[in-house]
């Protein structure tokens, strides 16, 4: 055998000693997958539910009760033995001196019989083999051969139809005088009997020679061979060859390999595939070494199949007496000894039989061994390939008699009446599906309805999927609950099983040591585990093609295992799911990633596919939400007569009152995520149910202490803590209401205090007396304490809300007020209330009596529809919009009606806990019922505190102005800034509508967006690797990169649907128009629509045209151009480039730029009327801008000409510097020498950089004494490459790191806001420019003296650490970067107040024409007066050109004069 890659196989002659093991094993579970993360940011604490449900990816969510939590693991050890060749033989000749001669090889394929090649039945002199030997590996060295067996042959058997002269039917059997002894290092293998070979490749064994003309090897070697196609070994194996008269035949089988092949000394021996059953691997003989060319030729060599000669096997067994003891027998009872001919010719060889006869004695599969020494091997069965775990969420699929629908047809189960499978399976002939038979239960349930994919078509393998609802809603448990559908592409995990069915005794986990006793062939569910296959990996049985003739595509799912298996032990359930159990907040679920497709055995050996269903997420949504609309696509049912204040129906049946949009949050919602709206007679007026409308009054007292409660107590709070046993220990706003009678109390009613004199309880429980009550339990203490020691404060009223039912229970909620406020302490104060009305906490905590003492349990939202099915299978009333659901984690809880339900909120700044009443407890309709008892899975009614609005009136709306606020540049650093000024104008009450490509990211009140969807690819147009390579552009080159990224962005801004469709509205108006100054020029249309003024702000600094906007022309002999470093002391040849650079640009922007900028308004706003050339130009809009704030600073700008209505803003966005993270926090606090903040800002991204760049830094960085802090967007970072100094983050919080006492450098890439905020902190600057005003910042600060600059080009290990160096060991940068500090912030007024002012004064004051010259309207001759110079200079010339014309006229009739008197003379004189 060929050595180049061949494999040496160990000894196992080693003294086996024995060991005793302690095995634990819990229960009977094997080859299990644990619980997998799903990788997503989950937080139980800050996870929200939405009223209606709005996605399909919250299996989790709606039945988290049910969910599982920590598995347990099995595991055990066994003696270690070399099993792998247990049944290979070795054929030797004894020669007359002794020696013997092992010239052929062999494999035991019974107990007493050894298959080999015919022509190995006589040596080339015609001597018969005489013996065999087994359990040896080295045949000349006795170090292993305590298990060898050797045994004499008594009997060859040759095929008959075998000659010595030709290489056909070239098979033998060698019957040994008696049966070896059954041992882990003997035992027989087993024979492929299948006509098809699907293995690739296969191993064969031997101890033949090495190469051609080498002696055989001692040891026995294995190689790797891949089979070869007929039709290409016919060309090495041609008909006539000697010995192939009739050419290769169908029972001959060709393998080879380019370095690896079988030689001489290796005839008769076994090309075998090791097959997987059991958790163990049994060799099977495909086919016999039989003959081949020169040895290590790379030429393939012939074998003899095994399966065609399998009945000749076992007649010649037969005729010799040979059968199966005992376990035949026991399993079939029917079967008798004198059958043994039968038995051997119908079962003894089936794959299955020979599996299990032997599977004691089989080598473990590599994944169950965790641990092997030569003398033992430790075991974990929960590795093993395959499991017996039924999937109880799998329903098999029915069709009515008469239809020959697909005969196994299985689906999942996904929710109380929904089935997901395939659309194969759901619709045949187009006859629906009948039912479905559940595997948990074994129970049918018919299906109603079925839903398959639009775009599938039949025979295919696209869009195969459907959806089936069920007439009986299921009744879920513990153990019994509907699978998750995994929506994402990429999978937590590469592992999952596969859903199938095979033989129960092929799929057991073998712990046994001895032979089975029987076989177990019924069938049942096995779940094994298999691997995601990507395209390189996906292999595909050929009889699949024709349905993927597109190839596979992304809502395909390619999988499988490398193994082969016994056949028989799997067959994949199609339209079953691939699953795994993953952790969604501190639970797991099963989710599935898809539905089996096609593929054969599970995916064993050969890949399989299955259904993505996360590609078809969108149209399953389509079908399982009731009220999912596609984008655009939500329904608006106008009544065009209703008018303000008018009763109304909305879409749901609730009753309500015509409002402006504004003062109903909820109906915004809705129309916001596509939902069926109501609209009245406008727009803005919708139909709002009651208990949605918000009260339109001033902010009361009490309204201001509701929205600044979490503020307001903060000193109060505790430590939050997700796992807490005393929970109502540390829980002070509850108070017991109660009525006075004699000298005796009672107290019926739990309240909780939400301001200093009011408390809210159940409607119910405030009337169920029949008086009022009179006293109020204030005691301070958690509940237990303050019913124990009451302490009595007088009630004033009882406010009931107007609409209570006590009949239904309808708005079951009451305010009690105090006759005096009380002082809130530490141990009794206000809670916080949760006004949020789309959305409600899921983790929520209810407070509950056990033993007549209060406690918390956990409790978790539900929907408002998935109760709404439960109580109409009770028979009651329909669920109402202002009440909630929530699962309780007990049994039998028992509350008081009116108790609370309290979300804890993580404030992670200082990791303290604000607690927020949700909602209270609403149940009973007498008396007696006033304790409340549910039922196990029974969901409570919960009234919404939102309703409290309508009782005490505290919320109205705001007296502010309404502002249209444009960012449609897409640059994430710009909308980090211009998000300061948006939150800080909502926060006084304005009206914020704002078009932008960026989600605010939060909820702010008084607050809507327009998004540019898609936005505008700017990171494709600008990509930073480009931006890496070259971070050096000519000034011409910068300036034509802006003016064509503003006619690029402005033209993909105003061509988005979202931002055509609200141009068109009609019902909108605004009194400002708030506009990044970023040439976007063409929106500036929008004031001419609204007529409204317009404030711009600047966020990169001044540039020329800003002083021609204002009246000012700029003097190009001191100010630089925007995008220039120069100083106002130019010399001469700096003079002339500025002014020709200005000069250049103010003609282009005038004649060129802004023409294109006025195309797009006409194309975009064309429609406002009917003459779009009549719109007002880009110029004229640009002109009448009211204020632009710029965002300068004099210490950064060079001094130039000012006018009213350019005001410096610079560092606007700065705030006032928040707590840093823990980690964070810990690790600069602990940094003596000091930290360093590297960021390259929001469009720069450090994960892109150069390798060799990111490498010399890291270098550098851990050479320092200093700590780094890097904002790296990714984890590309390997934990071996970061330096213990430095912390990577994602995300940094800028502006509070430069704040901390303990930074020392900031390493930027000279962004103007991250300049300014260095400059605010008082922090040096290290500055590696790009792009843009990068450059001129840098060179700026680096003449105030606190910079330095570093091209990124020129940074290497060496340069970078000097730059760094320097700046952190010269104290005079720091001194010099604190001076500045204290000239940044000297300040009159504070930026945002003095931005935020003007931009209220040009709203008060509906524009600021006055604070404009009327220069704007000045050409530049007559601005700088040049009409005045050049007349007087004109008629000056005038004048001199008119003497000078007059005094020729006259110097000629004076000539004319002299000449005619000179004529006379002349006649005269002749004369």
């Amino acid at each position: 055998m060929v050595t180049a890659a061949a494999t040496m196989v160990p000894s196992s002659g080693i003294l086996l000693w024995k060991i005793a093991v302690i095995v634990q094993i819990f229960g009977t579970v094997y080859g299990s997958l644990l619980a997998i993360s799903s990788n997503l940011n989950e937080d139980i604490t800050r996870t929200f539910l939405p009223n209606e449900r709005e996605s399909i990816d919250d299996c989790h969510l709606r039945y988290y009760k049910l969910g599982h939590g920590p598995e347990p693991l099995p595991a055990f050890g066994r003696p270690a033995y070399l099993r792998e060749f247990a049944h290979m033989a070795a054929i030797g000749w004894t020669r007359e001196d002794g020696k013997m001669d092992w010239s052929c090889g062999g494999s035991l394929i019974w107990e007493n019989y050894v298959l080999t090649a015919a022509h190995c039945a006589a040596d080339d002199n015609g001597v018969a083999p005489n013996v065999v030997r087994l359990g040896d590996i080295n045949l000349y060295d006795d170090s292993d051969n305590q298990y060898a067996q050797q045994l004499n042959i008594v009997e060859i058997i040759r095929h008959p139809e075998h000659r010595f002269s030709s290489r056909y039917h070239d098979l033998a059997l060698l019957r040994l005088e008696k049966n070896v002894v059954l041992h882990d290092t003997v035992a027989p293998g087993c024979l492929w009997n299948d006509e098809e070979i699907p293995f690739p490749t296969m191993e064969a064994t031997g101890w033949g020679s090495t190469g051609f003309g080498q002696a055989n090897t001692p040891i026995l070697l294995k190689v790797s061979l891949g089979t070869v196609p007929q039709a290409q070994c016919d060309q090495h194996y041609r008909k006539g060859d000697r010995g192939l008269k009739q050419g290769l035949q169908n029972y001959h089988l060709c393998a080879g390999d380019v370095k690896m092949d079988t030689c001489p000394g290796d005839s008769g021996g076994p090309l075998q595939m090791k097959l997987l059953s059991n958790a163990k691997m049994t060799p099977f003989i495909v086919a016999v070494t039989s003959f081949g060319s020169i040895c290590g030729q790379s030429l393939p060599g012939v074998y003899m199949k095994v399966s065609p000669y399998i009945p000749w096997i076992s007649s010649e067994l037969a005729k010799r007496g040979e059968k199966i003891q005992g376990m035949v027998k026991v399993m079939h009872h029917v079967e008798k000894k004198t059958h043994s001919l039968k038995i051997i010719s119908e079962w003894s060889f089936k794959p299955y039989a020979c599996a299990l006869r032997y599977i004691h004695l089989r080598e473990y599969e590599d994944d169950v061994v965790y641990k092997k020494s030569e003398s033992f091997e430790s075991l974990d069965s929960s590795k093993a390939h395959m499991n017996i775990i039924s999937s109880t969420q799998t329903v098999k699929i029915h069709w009515s008699a008469g239809t020959k629908g697909p005969g196994d047809c299985y689906g999942v189960i996904i929710d109380e009446d929904t089935v997901v499978t395939l659309a194969q399976c759901a619709l045949f002939q187009r006859k629906t599906a009948s039912h479905v038979t559940i595997h948990a239960n074994n129970t049918r349930n018919d299906v109603v309805k079925a839903h398959r994919h639009p775009r599938y078509r039949p025979n295919s393998y696209y869009n195969d999927v459907a959806i089936l609802k069920l007439k009986n809603r299921l009744q879920f448990s513990t153990n019994f609950i509907p699978a998750c559908i995994w929506s994402a592409f990429d999978l937590p995990d590469p592992q999952f099983y596969v859903t199938g069915q095979g033989r129960l005794d092929l799929n057991e986990f073998s712990y046994n040591s001895e032979m089975v006793k029987g076989f177990k062939p019924q069938i049942v569910q096995v779940s094994p585990r298999a691997d995601i296959h990507q395209q390189t990996n996906c292999s595909i049985p050929e009889e699949y093609l024709t349905g993927v003739a597109n190839g596979l595509t992304q809502e395909h799912l390619c999988f499988g295992n490398k193994p082969f298996l016994v056949p028989e032990s799997c067959q994949m359930l199609i339209g079953a799911p691939l699953r795994r159990n993953i952790w969604r907040m501190g639970r797991h679920f099963e989710h599935i990633y898809g539905l089996n497709l096609f593929g054969k055995d599970c995916g064993f050996g050969r890949s399989a596919v299955a259904t993505r269903l996360g590609e078809h997420h969108e149209w399953m949504k389509s079908i399982l939400l009731p009220n999912y609309k596609e984008t655009g696509d939500s329904v608006h049912f106008i009544n065009s007569d209703l008018s303000e204040y008018d009763q109304c129906t909305a879409p749901d049946g609730s009753e309500g009152l015509c409002m402006n949009v504004q003062r109903c949050p909820k109906v915004a919602y809705d129309a916001q995520t596509n939902r069926n709206v109501r609209i009245c007679s406008s727009g803005s007026l919708v139909c709002c149910p009651y208990e949605h409308i918000r009260n339109a009054t001033r902010f009361s007292a009490a309204a201001r202490e509701l929205d600044d409660c979490e503020s307001r107590y903060r000193m109060f709070h505790e430590e939050f803590q997700r796992w807490q046993m005393d929970r109502i220990d540390h829980y002070y706003h509850m108070v017991y209401i109660g009525w006075q009678k004699g000298q005796q109390t009672e107290w019926n009613c739990p309240g909780t205090l939400i301001t200093r004199n009011l408390v809210v309880s159940s409607a119910y429980c405030l009337l169920g007396v029949g008086t009022p009550p009179t006293v109020a339990n204030v005691a301070e203490g958690n509940p237990n304490v303050t019913w124990y020691n009451p302490v009595m404060a007088r009630i004033r009223e009882v406010i009931i809300h107007p609409n209570y039912n006590s009949t239904a229970l309808l708005h079951d909620i009451g305010l009690v007020r105090l006759e005096r406020d009380i002082v809130p302490t530490a141990r009794k104060y206000p809670i916080c209330l949760w006004q949020n009305e789309t959305h409600t906490p899921f983790l929520l905590h209810r407070k509950v009596i056990v033993e007549d003492v209060s406690m918390f349990v956990d409790s978790f939202a539900k929907y408002n529809s998935d109760c709404q099915e439960y109580l109409a299978m009770q028979g009651s009333r329909k669920l109402r919009t202002s009440e909630l659901c929530a699962d309780v984690d007990a049994n039998n809880p028992r509350s008081l009606t009116g108790d609370p339900l309290v979300w804890y909120k993580h404030n992670t700044v200082d990791n303290s806990s604000t607690q927020y009443l949700v909602g209270t407890i609403s149940y009973g309709r007498s008396q007696a019922e006033l304790y409340n008892q549910t039922v196990p899975n029974m969901w409570l009614r919960i009234a919404f505190t939102g309703c409290l609005f309508l009782l005490s009136g505290v919320l109205s709306s705001a007296e502010g102005y309404k502002i249209l606020f444009l960012v449609p540049f897409p640059g994430p650093s710009h909308w980090l800034m211009l998000k300061h000024f948006i939150r800080e104008l909502s926060e006084r009450q304005h009206q914020v509508t704002c078009i932008t490509s960026f989600p605010f990211g939060e909820k702010l009140q008084n607050y809507d967006e327009i998004l540019i969807d898609p936005p505008y690819p700017i990171r494709e147009t600008f990509p930073v690797e480009g931006l890496f390579a070259s971070s050096q552009t000519s000034n011409f080159d910068k300036l034509f990169m802006y003016w064509e990224m503003g006619i690029n962005t402005s033209r993909h801004g105003l061509e988005s649907a979202n931002v055509r469709q609200f141009i068109r509205r009609t019902d909108l108006e605004f009194d400002l128009i708030v506009a990044e100054q970023f040439f976007q020029e063409s929106w500036l249309m929008f004031a001419h629509k609204y007529n409204a003024p317009i404030v711009t702000i600047s966020t990169y600094g001044y540039s020329d045209f800003f002083d021609r906007i204002m009246g000012v022309q700029t003097p190009w002999s001191f100010v630089p151009h925007m995008i220039l470093s120069y100083e106002d002391d130019m010399n001469f040849f700096q003079r002339a480039y500025n002014v020709y650079l200005s000069l250049v640009d103010s003609l282009y922007r005038e004649y060129v730029y802004l023409p294109s900028q006025d195309q797009l308004a006409r194309e975009a706003f064309g429609d406002l009327t009917n003459e779009p050339n009549r719109l007002p130009s880009v110029a004229d809009l640009e002109r009448s801008i009211s204020v632009i704030l710029v965002n300068s600073h004099p210490i950064l700008s060079i001094p130039r000409p000012s006018i009213r209505g350019l005001v410096d803003i610079g560092g606007a966005h700065i705030r006032a510097p928040k707590p840093l993270p823990d980690d964070l926090r810990t690790f600069m606090d602990e940094a003596r020498h000091g930290v360093i903040y590297f960021s390259l800002g929001a469009y720069m991204q450090s994960a892109v950089m150069p390798v060799e760049k990111r490498t010399a830094i890291l270098r550098v960085f851990g050479t320092l004494q200093q700590r780094v802090v890097w904002k790296f967007e990714d984890d590309s970072l390997l934990s071996k490459e970061i330096p213990p100094n430095v912390m990577i983050t994602r995300w940094a919080p800028q502006n509070d790191i430069l704040a901390h006492p303990n930074t020392v450098l900031f390493i930027s890439h000279g962004g103007q806001f991250g300049t300014f905020e260095a400059m605010h902190h008082g922090v040096p600057v290290l500055f590696i420019p790009f792009f843009g005003d990068q450059h001129r910042n840098a060179d700026r600060a680096i003449r105030q003296g606190f910079a330095q600059k570093l091209s990124f080009e020129a940074i290497t290990e060496e340069s970078f650490g000097a730059s760094v160096q320097h700046l952190v060991e010269n104290d005079n940068y720091y001194k010099r970067a604190k001076e500045i500090s204290n000239l940044f912030t000297d300040r009159l007024v504070k930026p945002m107040d003095e931005a935020i002012f003007w931009i209220e004064y040009t709203a008060r004051h509906k524009g600021a024409a006055h604070l404009k010259s009327k220069s704007v309207r000045l050409n530049w001759f007559e601005y700088n007066s040049f009409d005045l110079i050049l007349y007087p200079v004109a008629l000056v010339l005038f004048m001199i050109w008119a003497n000078k014309l007059g005094n020729g006229k006259r110097g000629n009739r004076q000539q004319k004069q002299y000449r005619s008197s000179n004529n006379r003379n002349r006649v005269t004189s002749k004369r």
